[in-house]
Parts: structure tokens; C-alpha cells; sequence
């Protein structure tokens, strides 16, 4: 899910009445999260309860002008980039635990409804965190930012749609606790939480946990929550964080330091001379465990 914004200037003094729109970029699944009303760089007027189900506002304003912000939670839309052919769809929530819950258990319920047992399938992997970029949320977020924070995040939402509009030591200061607390609900409801799920099934989790095309995670941290740490590296491209899962390995206690391994479609037309020089610097920078990807 990600945080949305749309917003309006409105004046006072008097009775305000207006319809505040959607934000763009709605998917099909959205709620309000909050309205709020910014005046002079404050944080702090949460009129939420002056807004009907329908979007039309009526409110007190206070003399001056004022930006009415309206904040809506939206599922993404965006689809599992690689998915096989029967597995398309829409990307799971990755800072819910019931998302992460009723996932895993689905994909293993589907495999024990077909075999006795999963005794010889010991690990699961997931790749890295392709995510595209957002202003990333859950339904609970605010409840859990202010339990690890300390303090509402609410009147401090402006900050994420338009980092000039607040007091920029109050901004930057929020914007930290904000990507420490998605950085958080990662690792603990999905990385753990699909550990845990497995580890109960005897099978072990192997996750490029710190990384991918938009990861927004303490990256050592991530990799120490899952059974195997893994990093990636490729053939002909200068893409290596082998080191990264090594050095979690080192800190969390685990012994096992994976990675996906010479990634290409070059398809035959390099030989282990190729190879031999690449894998090496892998080895040295920490890695004993491979897993090839898509590759000969």
C-alpha cells in the first residue's frame, strides 16, 4: 500500500464548505487515512472529522490561507515483476504480518495438498525487493509508528507529500522516524514473519533481504532476520552486495553466506575463463553458498 495526497488552498476567516478530490493514482482498494489543514509551516490541524464519506468539507477556518491536504490509503497496483505463469497478481502488503501470514501459508497448504510431507523442499527463497518507490503504509502504520516513535504521525503527514511545507528540522527529524518505521515493519512483518511461518514447517528461509530495485530497509538488519543471508552478483555487470550478506552473517551468528549467482542470458557464449575471475571475488568478498539464476 502507499500514502496519497491531494490538496487545496483554502481562506478564512468563516465557514469553508468545498469538495476535497481523490488524490491521483486511487487504485480499486483505498481508504481515507486522514484531512488535515496546514497554515504558516505548523504542523497540526487534523479536521478530519469536518469531511462526509463523499469528499465535501465543511470547516471553520481560521483567518489567512490554508492548505487542505487529504490522505488516502492506496494499494499500489503494481504486479509481481516476474511472476510464473500462474502465479500474476498483485504484490502483497510487505508491512503487514497478516499479509505475509496468509501468503506463506497459502503457497504451502497448496504444496501438502498434493504430497505426503515436504521433507526433501528444506528452504524457500525470495528474491530481492523489486517494490517500486512509494510513500509506503499499512493499515495499522499509524498505530505502529506511534508505539516505536513515541508520538502521532499524524499532524506530521505534509512532510511526506511536500518536504518544504513544514519547518525543515521538524521535517528532516520526521522523515527519519518515517523510513525507520517502514524500514521496520519490513524486517519484523514480512522477513520474520515469513520465517517464522516457514521455521514452523521445518523448512528455512533464504532471502536477498537488503536489497532489490527499491529496498528501503536497514540492510543488515533485514539480512540477519532471515535463516540465510543473501547477497547478488552478475556476469558482466559491476552489481555486488555478496559482501552485504557476508558482513550480516558475521554480525547476526549465522554461518551460511548465499547469493544469486552469475545472473545473465548470455546464453553459452562465455566460458568458465569467463566466469573463474568474477566467482572468485564473490569468494573473497565472503560467499560459500551459491544459487545460479538464469544461468547455463
Amino acid at each position: 500500500k502507499r500514502l496519497l495526497c491531494s490538496q487545496m488552498p483554502v481562506k478564512g476567516p468563516g465557514c469553508v464548505t468545498v469538495r476535497v478530490p481523490l488524490p491521483e493514482g486511487v487504485a480499486a482498494y483505498w481508504k481515507d487515512v486522514a484531512v488535515l489543514a496546514v497554515q504558516g509551516g505548523r504542523p497540526a490541524v487534523d479536521i478530519s472529522q469536518c469531511m462526509d464519506s463523499d469528499g465535501l468539507l465543511r470547516w471553520d477556518a481560521p483567518a489567512g490561507e490554508s492548505r487542505i491536504m487529504r490522505f488516502v490509503s492506496s494499494n499500489t497496483g503494481q504486479n509481481l515483476v516476474c511472476p510464473s505463469p500462474n502465479s500474476n497478481g498483485l504484490v502483497i502488503d510487505h508491512l503487514s504480518s497478516e499479509a505475509a501470514v496468509i501468503d506463506m501459508t497459502y503457497i504451502l497448504d497448496r504444496l501438502k495438498s498434493v504430497r505426503k510431507n515436504l521433507d526433501p523442499l528444506k528452504t524457500f527463497m525470495l528474491d530481492s525487493y523489486e517494490v517500486d518507490e512509494a510513500l509506503d503504509w499499512t493499515d495499522r502504520f499509524v498505530e505502529e509508528f506511534a508505539k516505536r516513535r513515541g508520538y502521532d504521525p499524524i499532524p506530521y503527514l505534509p512532510a511526506l507529500a511536500d518536504a518544504k511545507i513544514l519547518d525543515p528540522e521538524i521535517t528532516k527529524r520526521f522523515l527519519y522516524d518515517y523510513q525507520k518505521t517502514v524500514s521496520d515493519l519490513i524486517i519484523e512483518d514480512h522477513f520474520r514473519a515469513v520465517r517464522d511461518v516457514l521455521n514452523k514447517h521445518g523448512v528455512r528461509l533464504l532471502a536477498e533481504a537488503g536489497h532489490g530495485g527499491s529496498a528501503r530497509v536497514d540492510a543488515l538488519k533485514a539480512l540477519g532476520s532471515v535463516d540465510i543471508p543473501m547477497g547478488e552478483f552478475w556476469n558482466h555487470e559491476r552489481f555486488w552486495v555478496t559482501k552485504e550478506a557476508a558482513s550480516a552473517a558475521h554480525i547476526y551468528g549465522k554461518t551460511i553466506v548465499d547469493a544469486e549467482a552469475l545472473t545473465g542470458w548470455r546464453n553459452w557464449q562465455d566460458g568458465p575463463a569467463e566466469y573463474k575471475r568474477r566467482f572468485d571475488i564473490a569468494l573473497c568478498a565472503g560467499l560459500n553458498h551459491p544459487t545460479f539464476h538464469t544461468f547455463a
